[in-house]
């Protein structure tokens, strides 16, 4: 109201006050816009008002909505607009070559853009590398979790979560959802963790079970499976590295085919059957841990 009442009692020309009024207006609806997108980001804007908010930085007085307008009219789309010549964008009323610059840099910073975080991606290049992604995933849990991790040809980490959460004895492993999950990600290389609550680290049937489905699965999408990690705090056992995973997904080796057969086996044959032998397996396990707990004690005395 002060605003208002200031401009009636000036003396200043009608034409100017009507400007100062437009001005208003426009500063307004650009601060709802913003907030807007501050709240919600771009996914509850249209396609017009997308451009409107990004002439806002170009034009920082003009009313952008009808030129966002006018430019999908005649480029079609977003990227028609950042694609045309600027000789082309600047036949539009309002567009500077300023202007004109602006919609030019967001095709090659989005590249920029992708490139970067390509590159800044963490890599896997060993088991150790694997958990140290993997472990605090299960820091605390009570129940059994499935952890997924998806890579690209050069074992750049494209993702890494929960993808299914069990009990304390048991949790299920969907593979469907494993799969898009790396259709969509366009994974070229697979991680699959997950815990035993109880510490024991050893593979059940039903773990020997999962990989394989699991593998065949991601065999038909060209997505190759690294390893399968069962992790009981503080140990680990990687079947890749103890040779398991390579065994057991040998045709001849594939003694375990459904769930019924798993019933009448004990796991003691699936440890009997690895590479190593049960025996074998469970000391160069131990050994190897052993050997990790002393390299961190001596680096706590130190």
């Amino acid at each position: 109201m002060s605003e208002i009442h200031e401009e009636t009692a000036s003396s200043q020309p009608k034409h100017k006050k009507t400007k100062t009024k437009e001005r208003s207006v426009h500063q307004g609806h650009r601060e709802r816009v913003k907030q807007r997108f501050l709240k919600h980001n771009l996914d509850v804007f249209e396609e017009h008002q997308i451009l409107e908010l990004l002439l806002f930085y170009g034009l920082p007085r003009a009313d952008t909505n009808p030129i966002a307008h006018e430019l999908l009219d005649r480029f079609g789309t977003i990227s028609g607009v950042c694609d045309a010549p600027i000789e082309e964008l600047t036949k539009t009323k309002g567009i500077t070559q300023n202007v004109a610059i602006l919609l030019k840099l967001i095709p090659q910073l989005s590249r920029h853009y992708i490139n970067t975080q390509t590159s800044d991606k963490e890599r896997i290049y060993d088991t150790n590398s694997a958990m140290s992604i993997i472990s605090p995933q299960f820091i605390g849990r009570k129940n059994e979790m499935v952890v997924l991790v998806l890579m690209d040809s050069k074992n750049r980490v494209l993702y890494c979560g929960i993808v299914t959460e069990g009990n304390v004895n048991t949790v299920p492993l969907y593979i469907r959802k494993i799969i898009t999950l790396a259709a969509t990600y366009n994974a070229a290389e697979a991680i699959i963790a997950h815990n035993h609550p109880s510490g024991n680290v050893m593979p059940s049937p039903g773990d020997i079970i999962a990989t394989r489905k699991l593998n065949a699965a991601m065999e038909t999408i060209d997505v190759h499976l690294q390893d399968h990690i069962i992790f009981g705090y503080p140990d680990y056992l990687s079947m890749k590295d103890c040779g398991l995973l390579a065994h057991i997904l040998k045709p001849e080796n594939q003694f375990i085919q459904t769930e019924d057969e798993q019933e009448h086996l004990n796991s003691k044959i699936i440890k009997i059957k690895t590479p190593f032998g049960k025996g074998q397996m469970k000391s160069t396990r131990l050994a190897f841990y052993e050997s990790k707990r002393r390299q961190t004690k001596n680096k706590q005395d130190v």
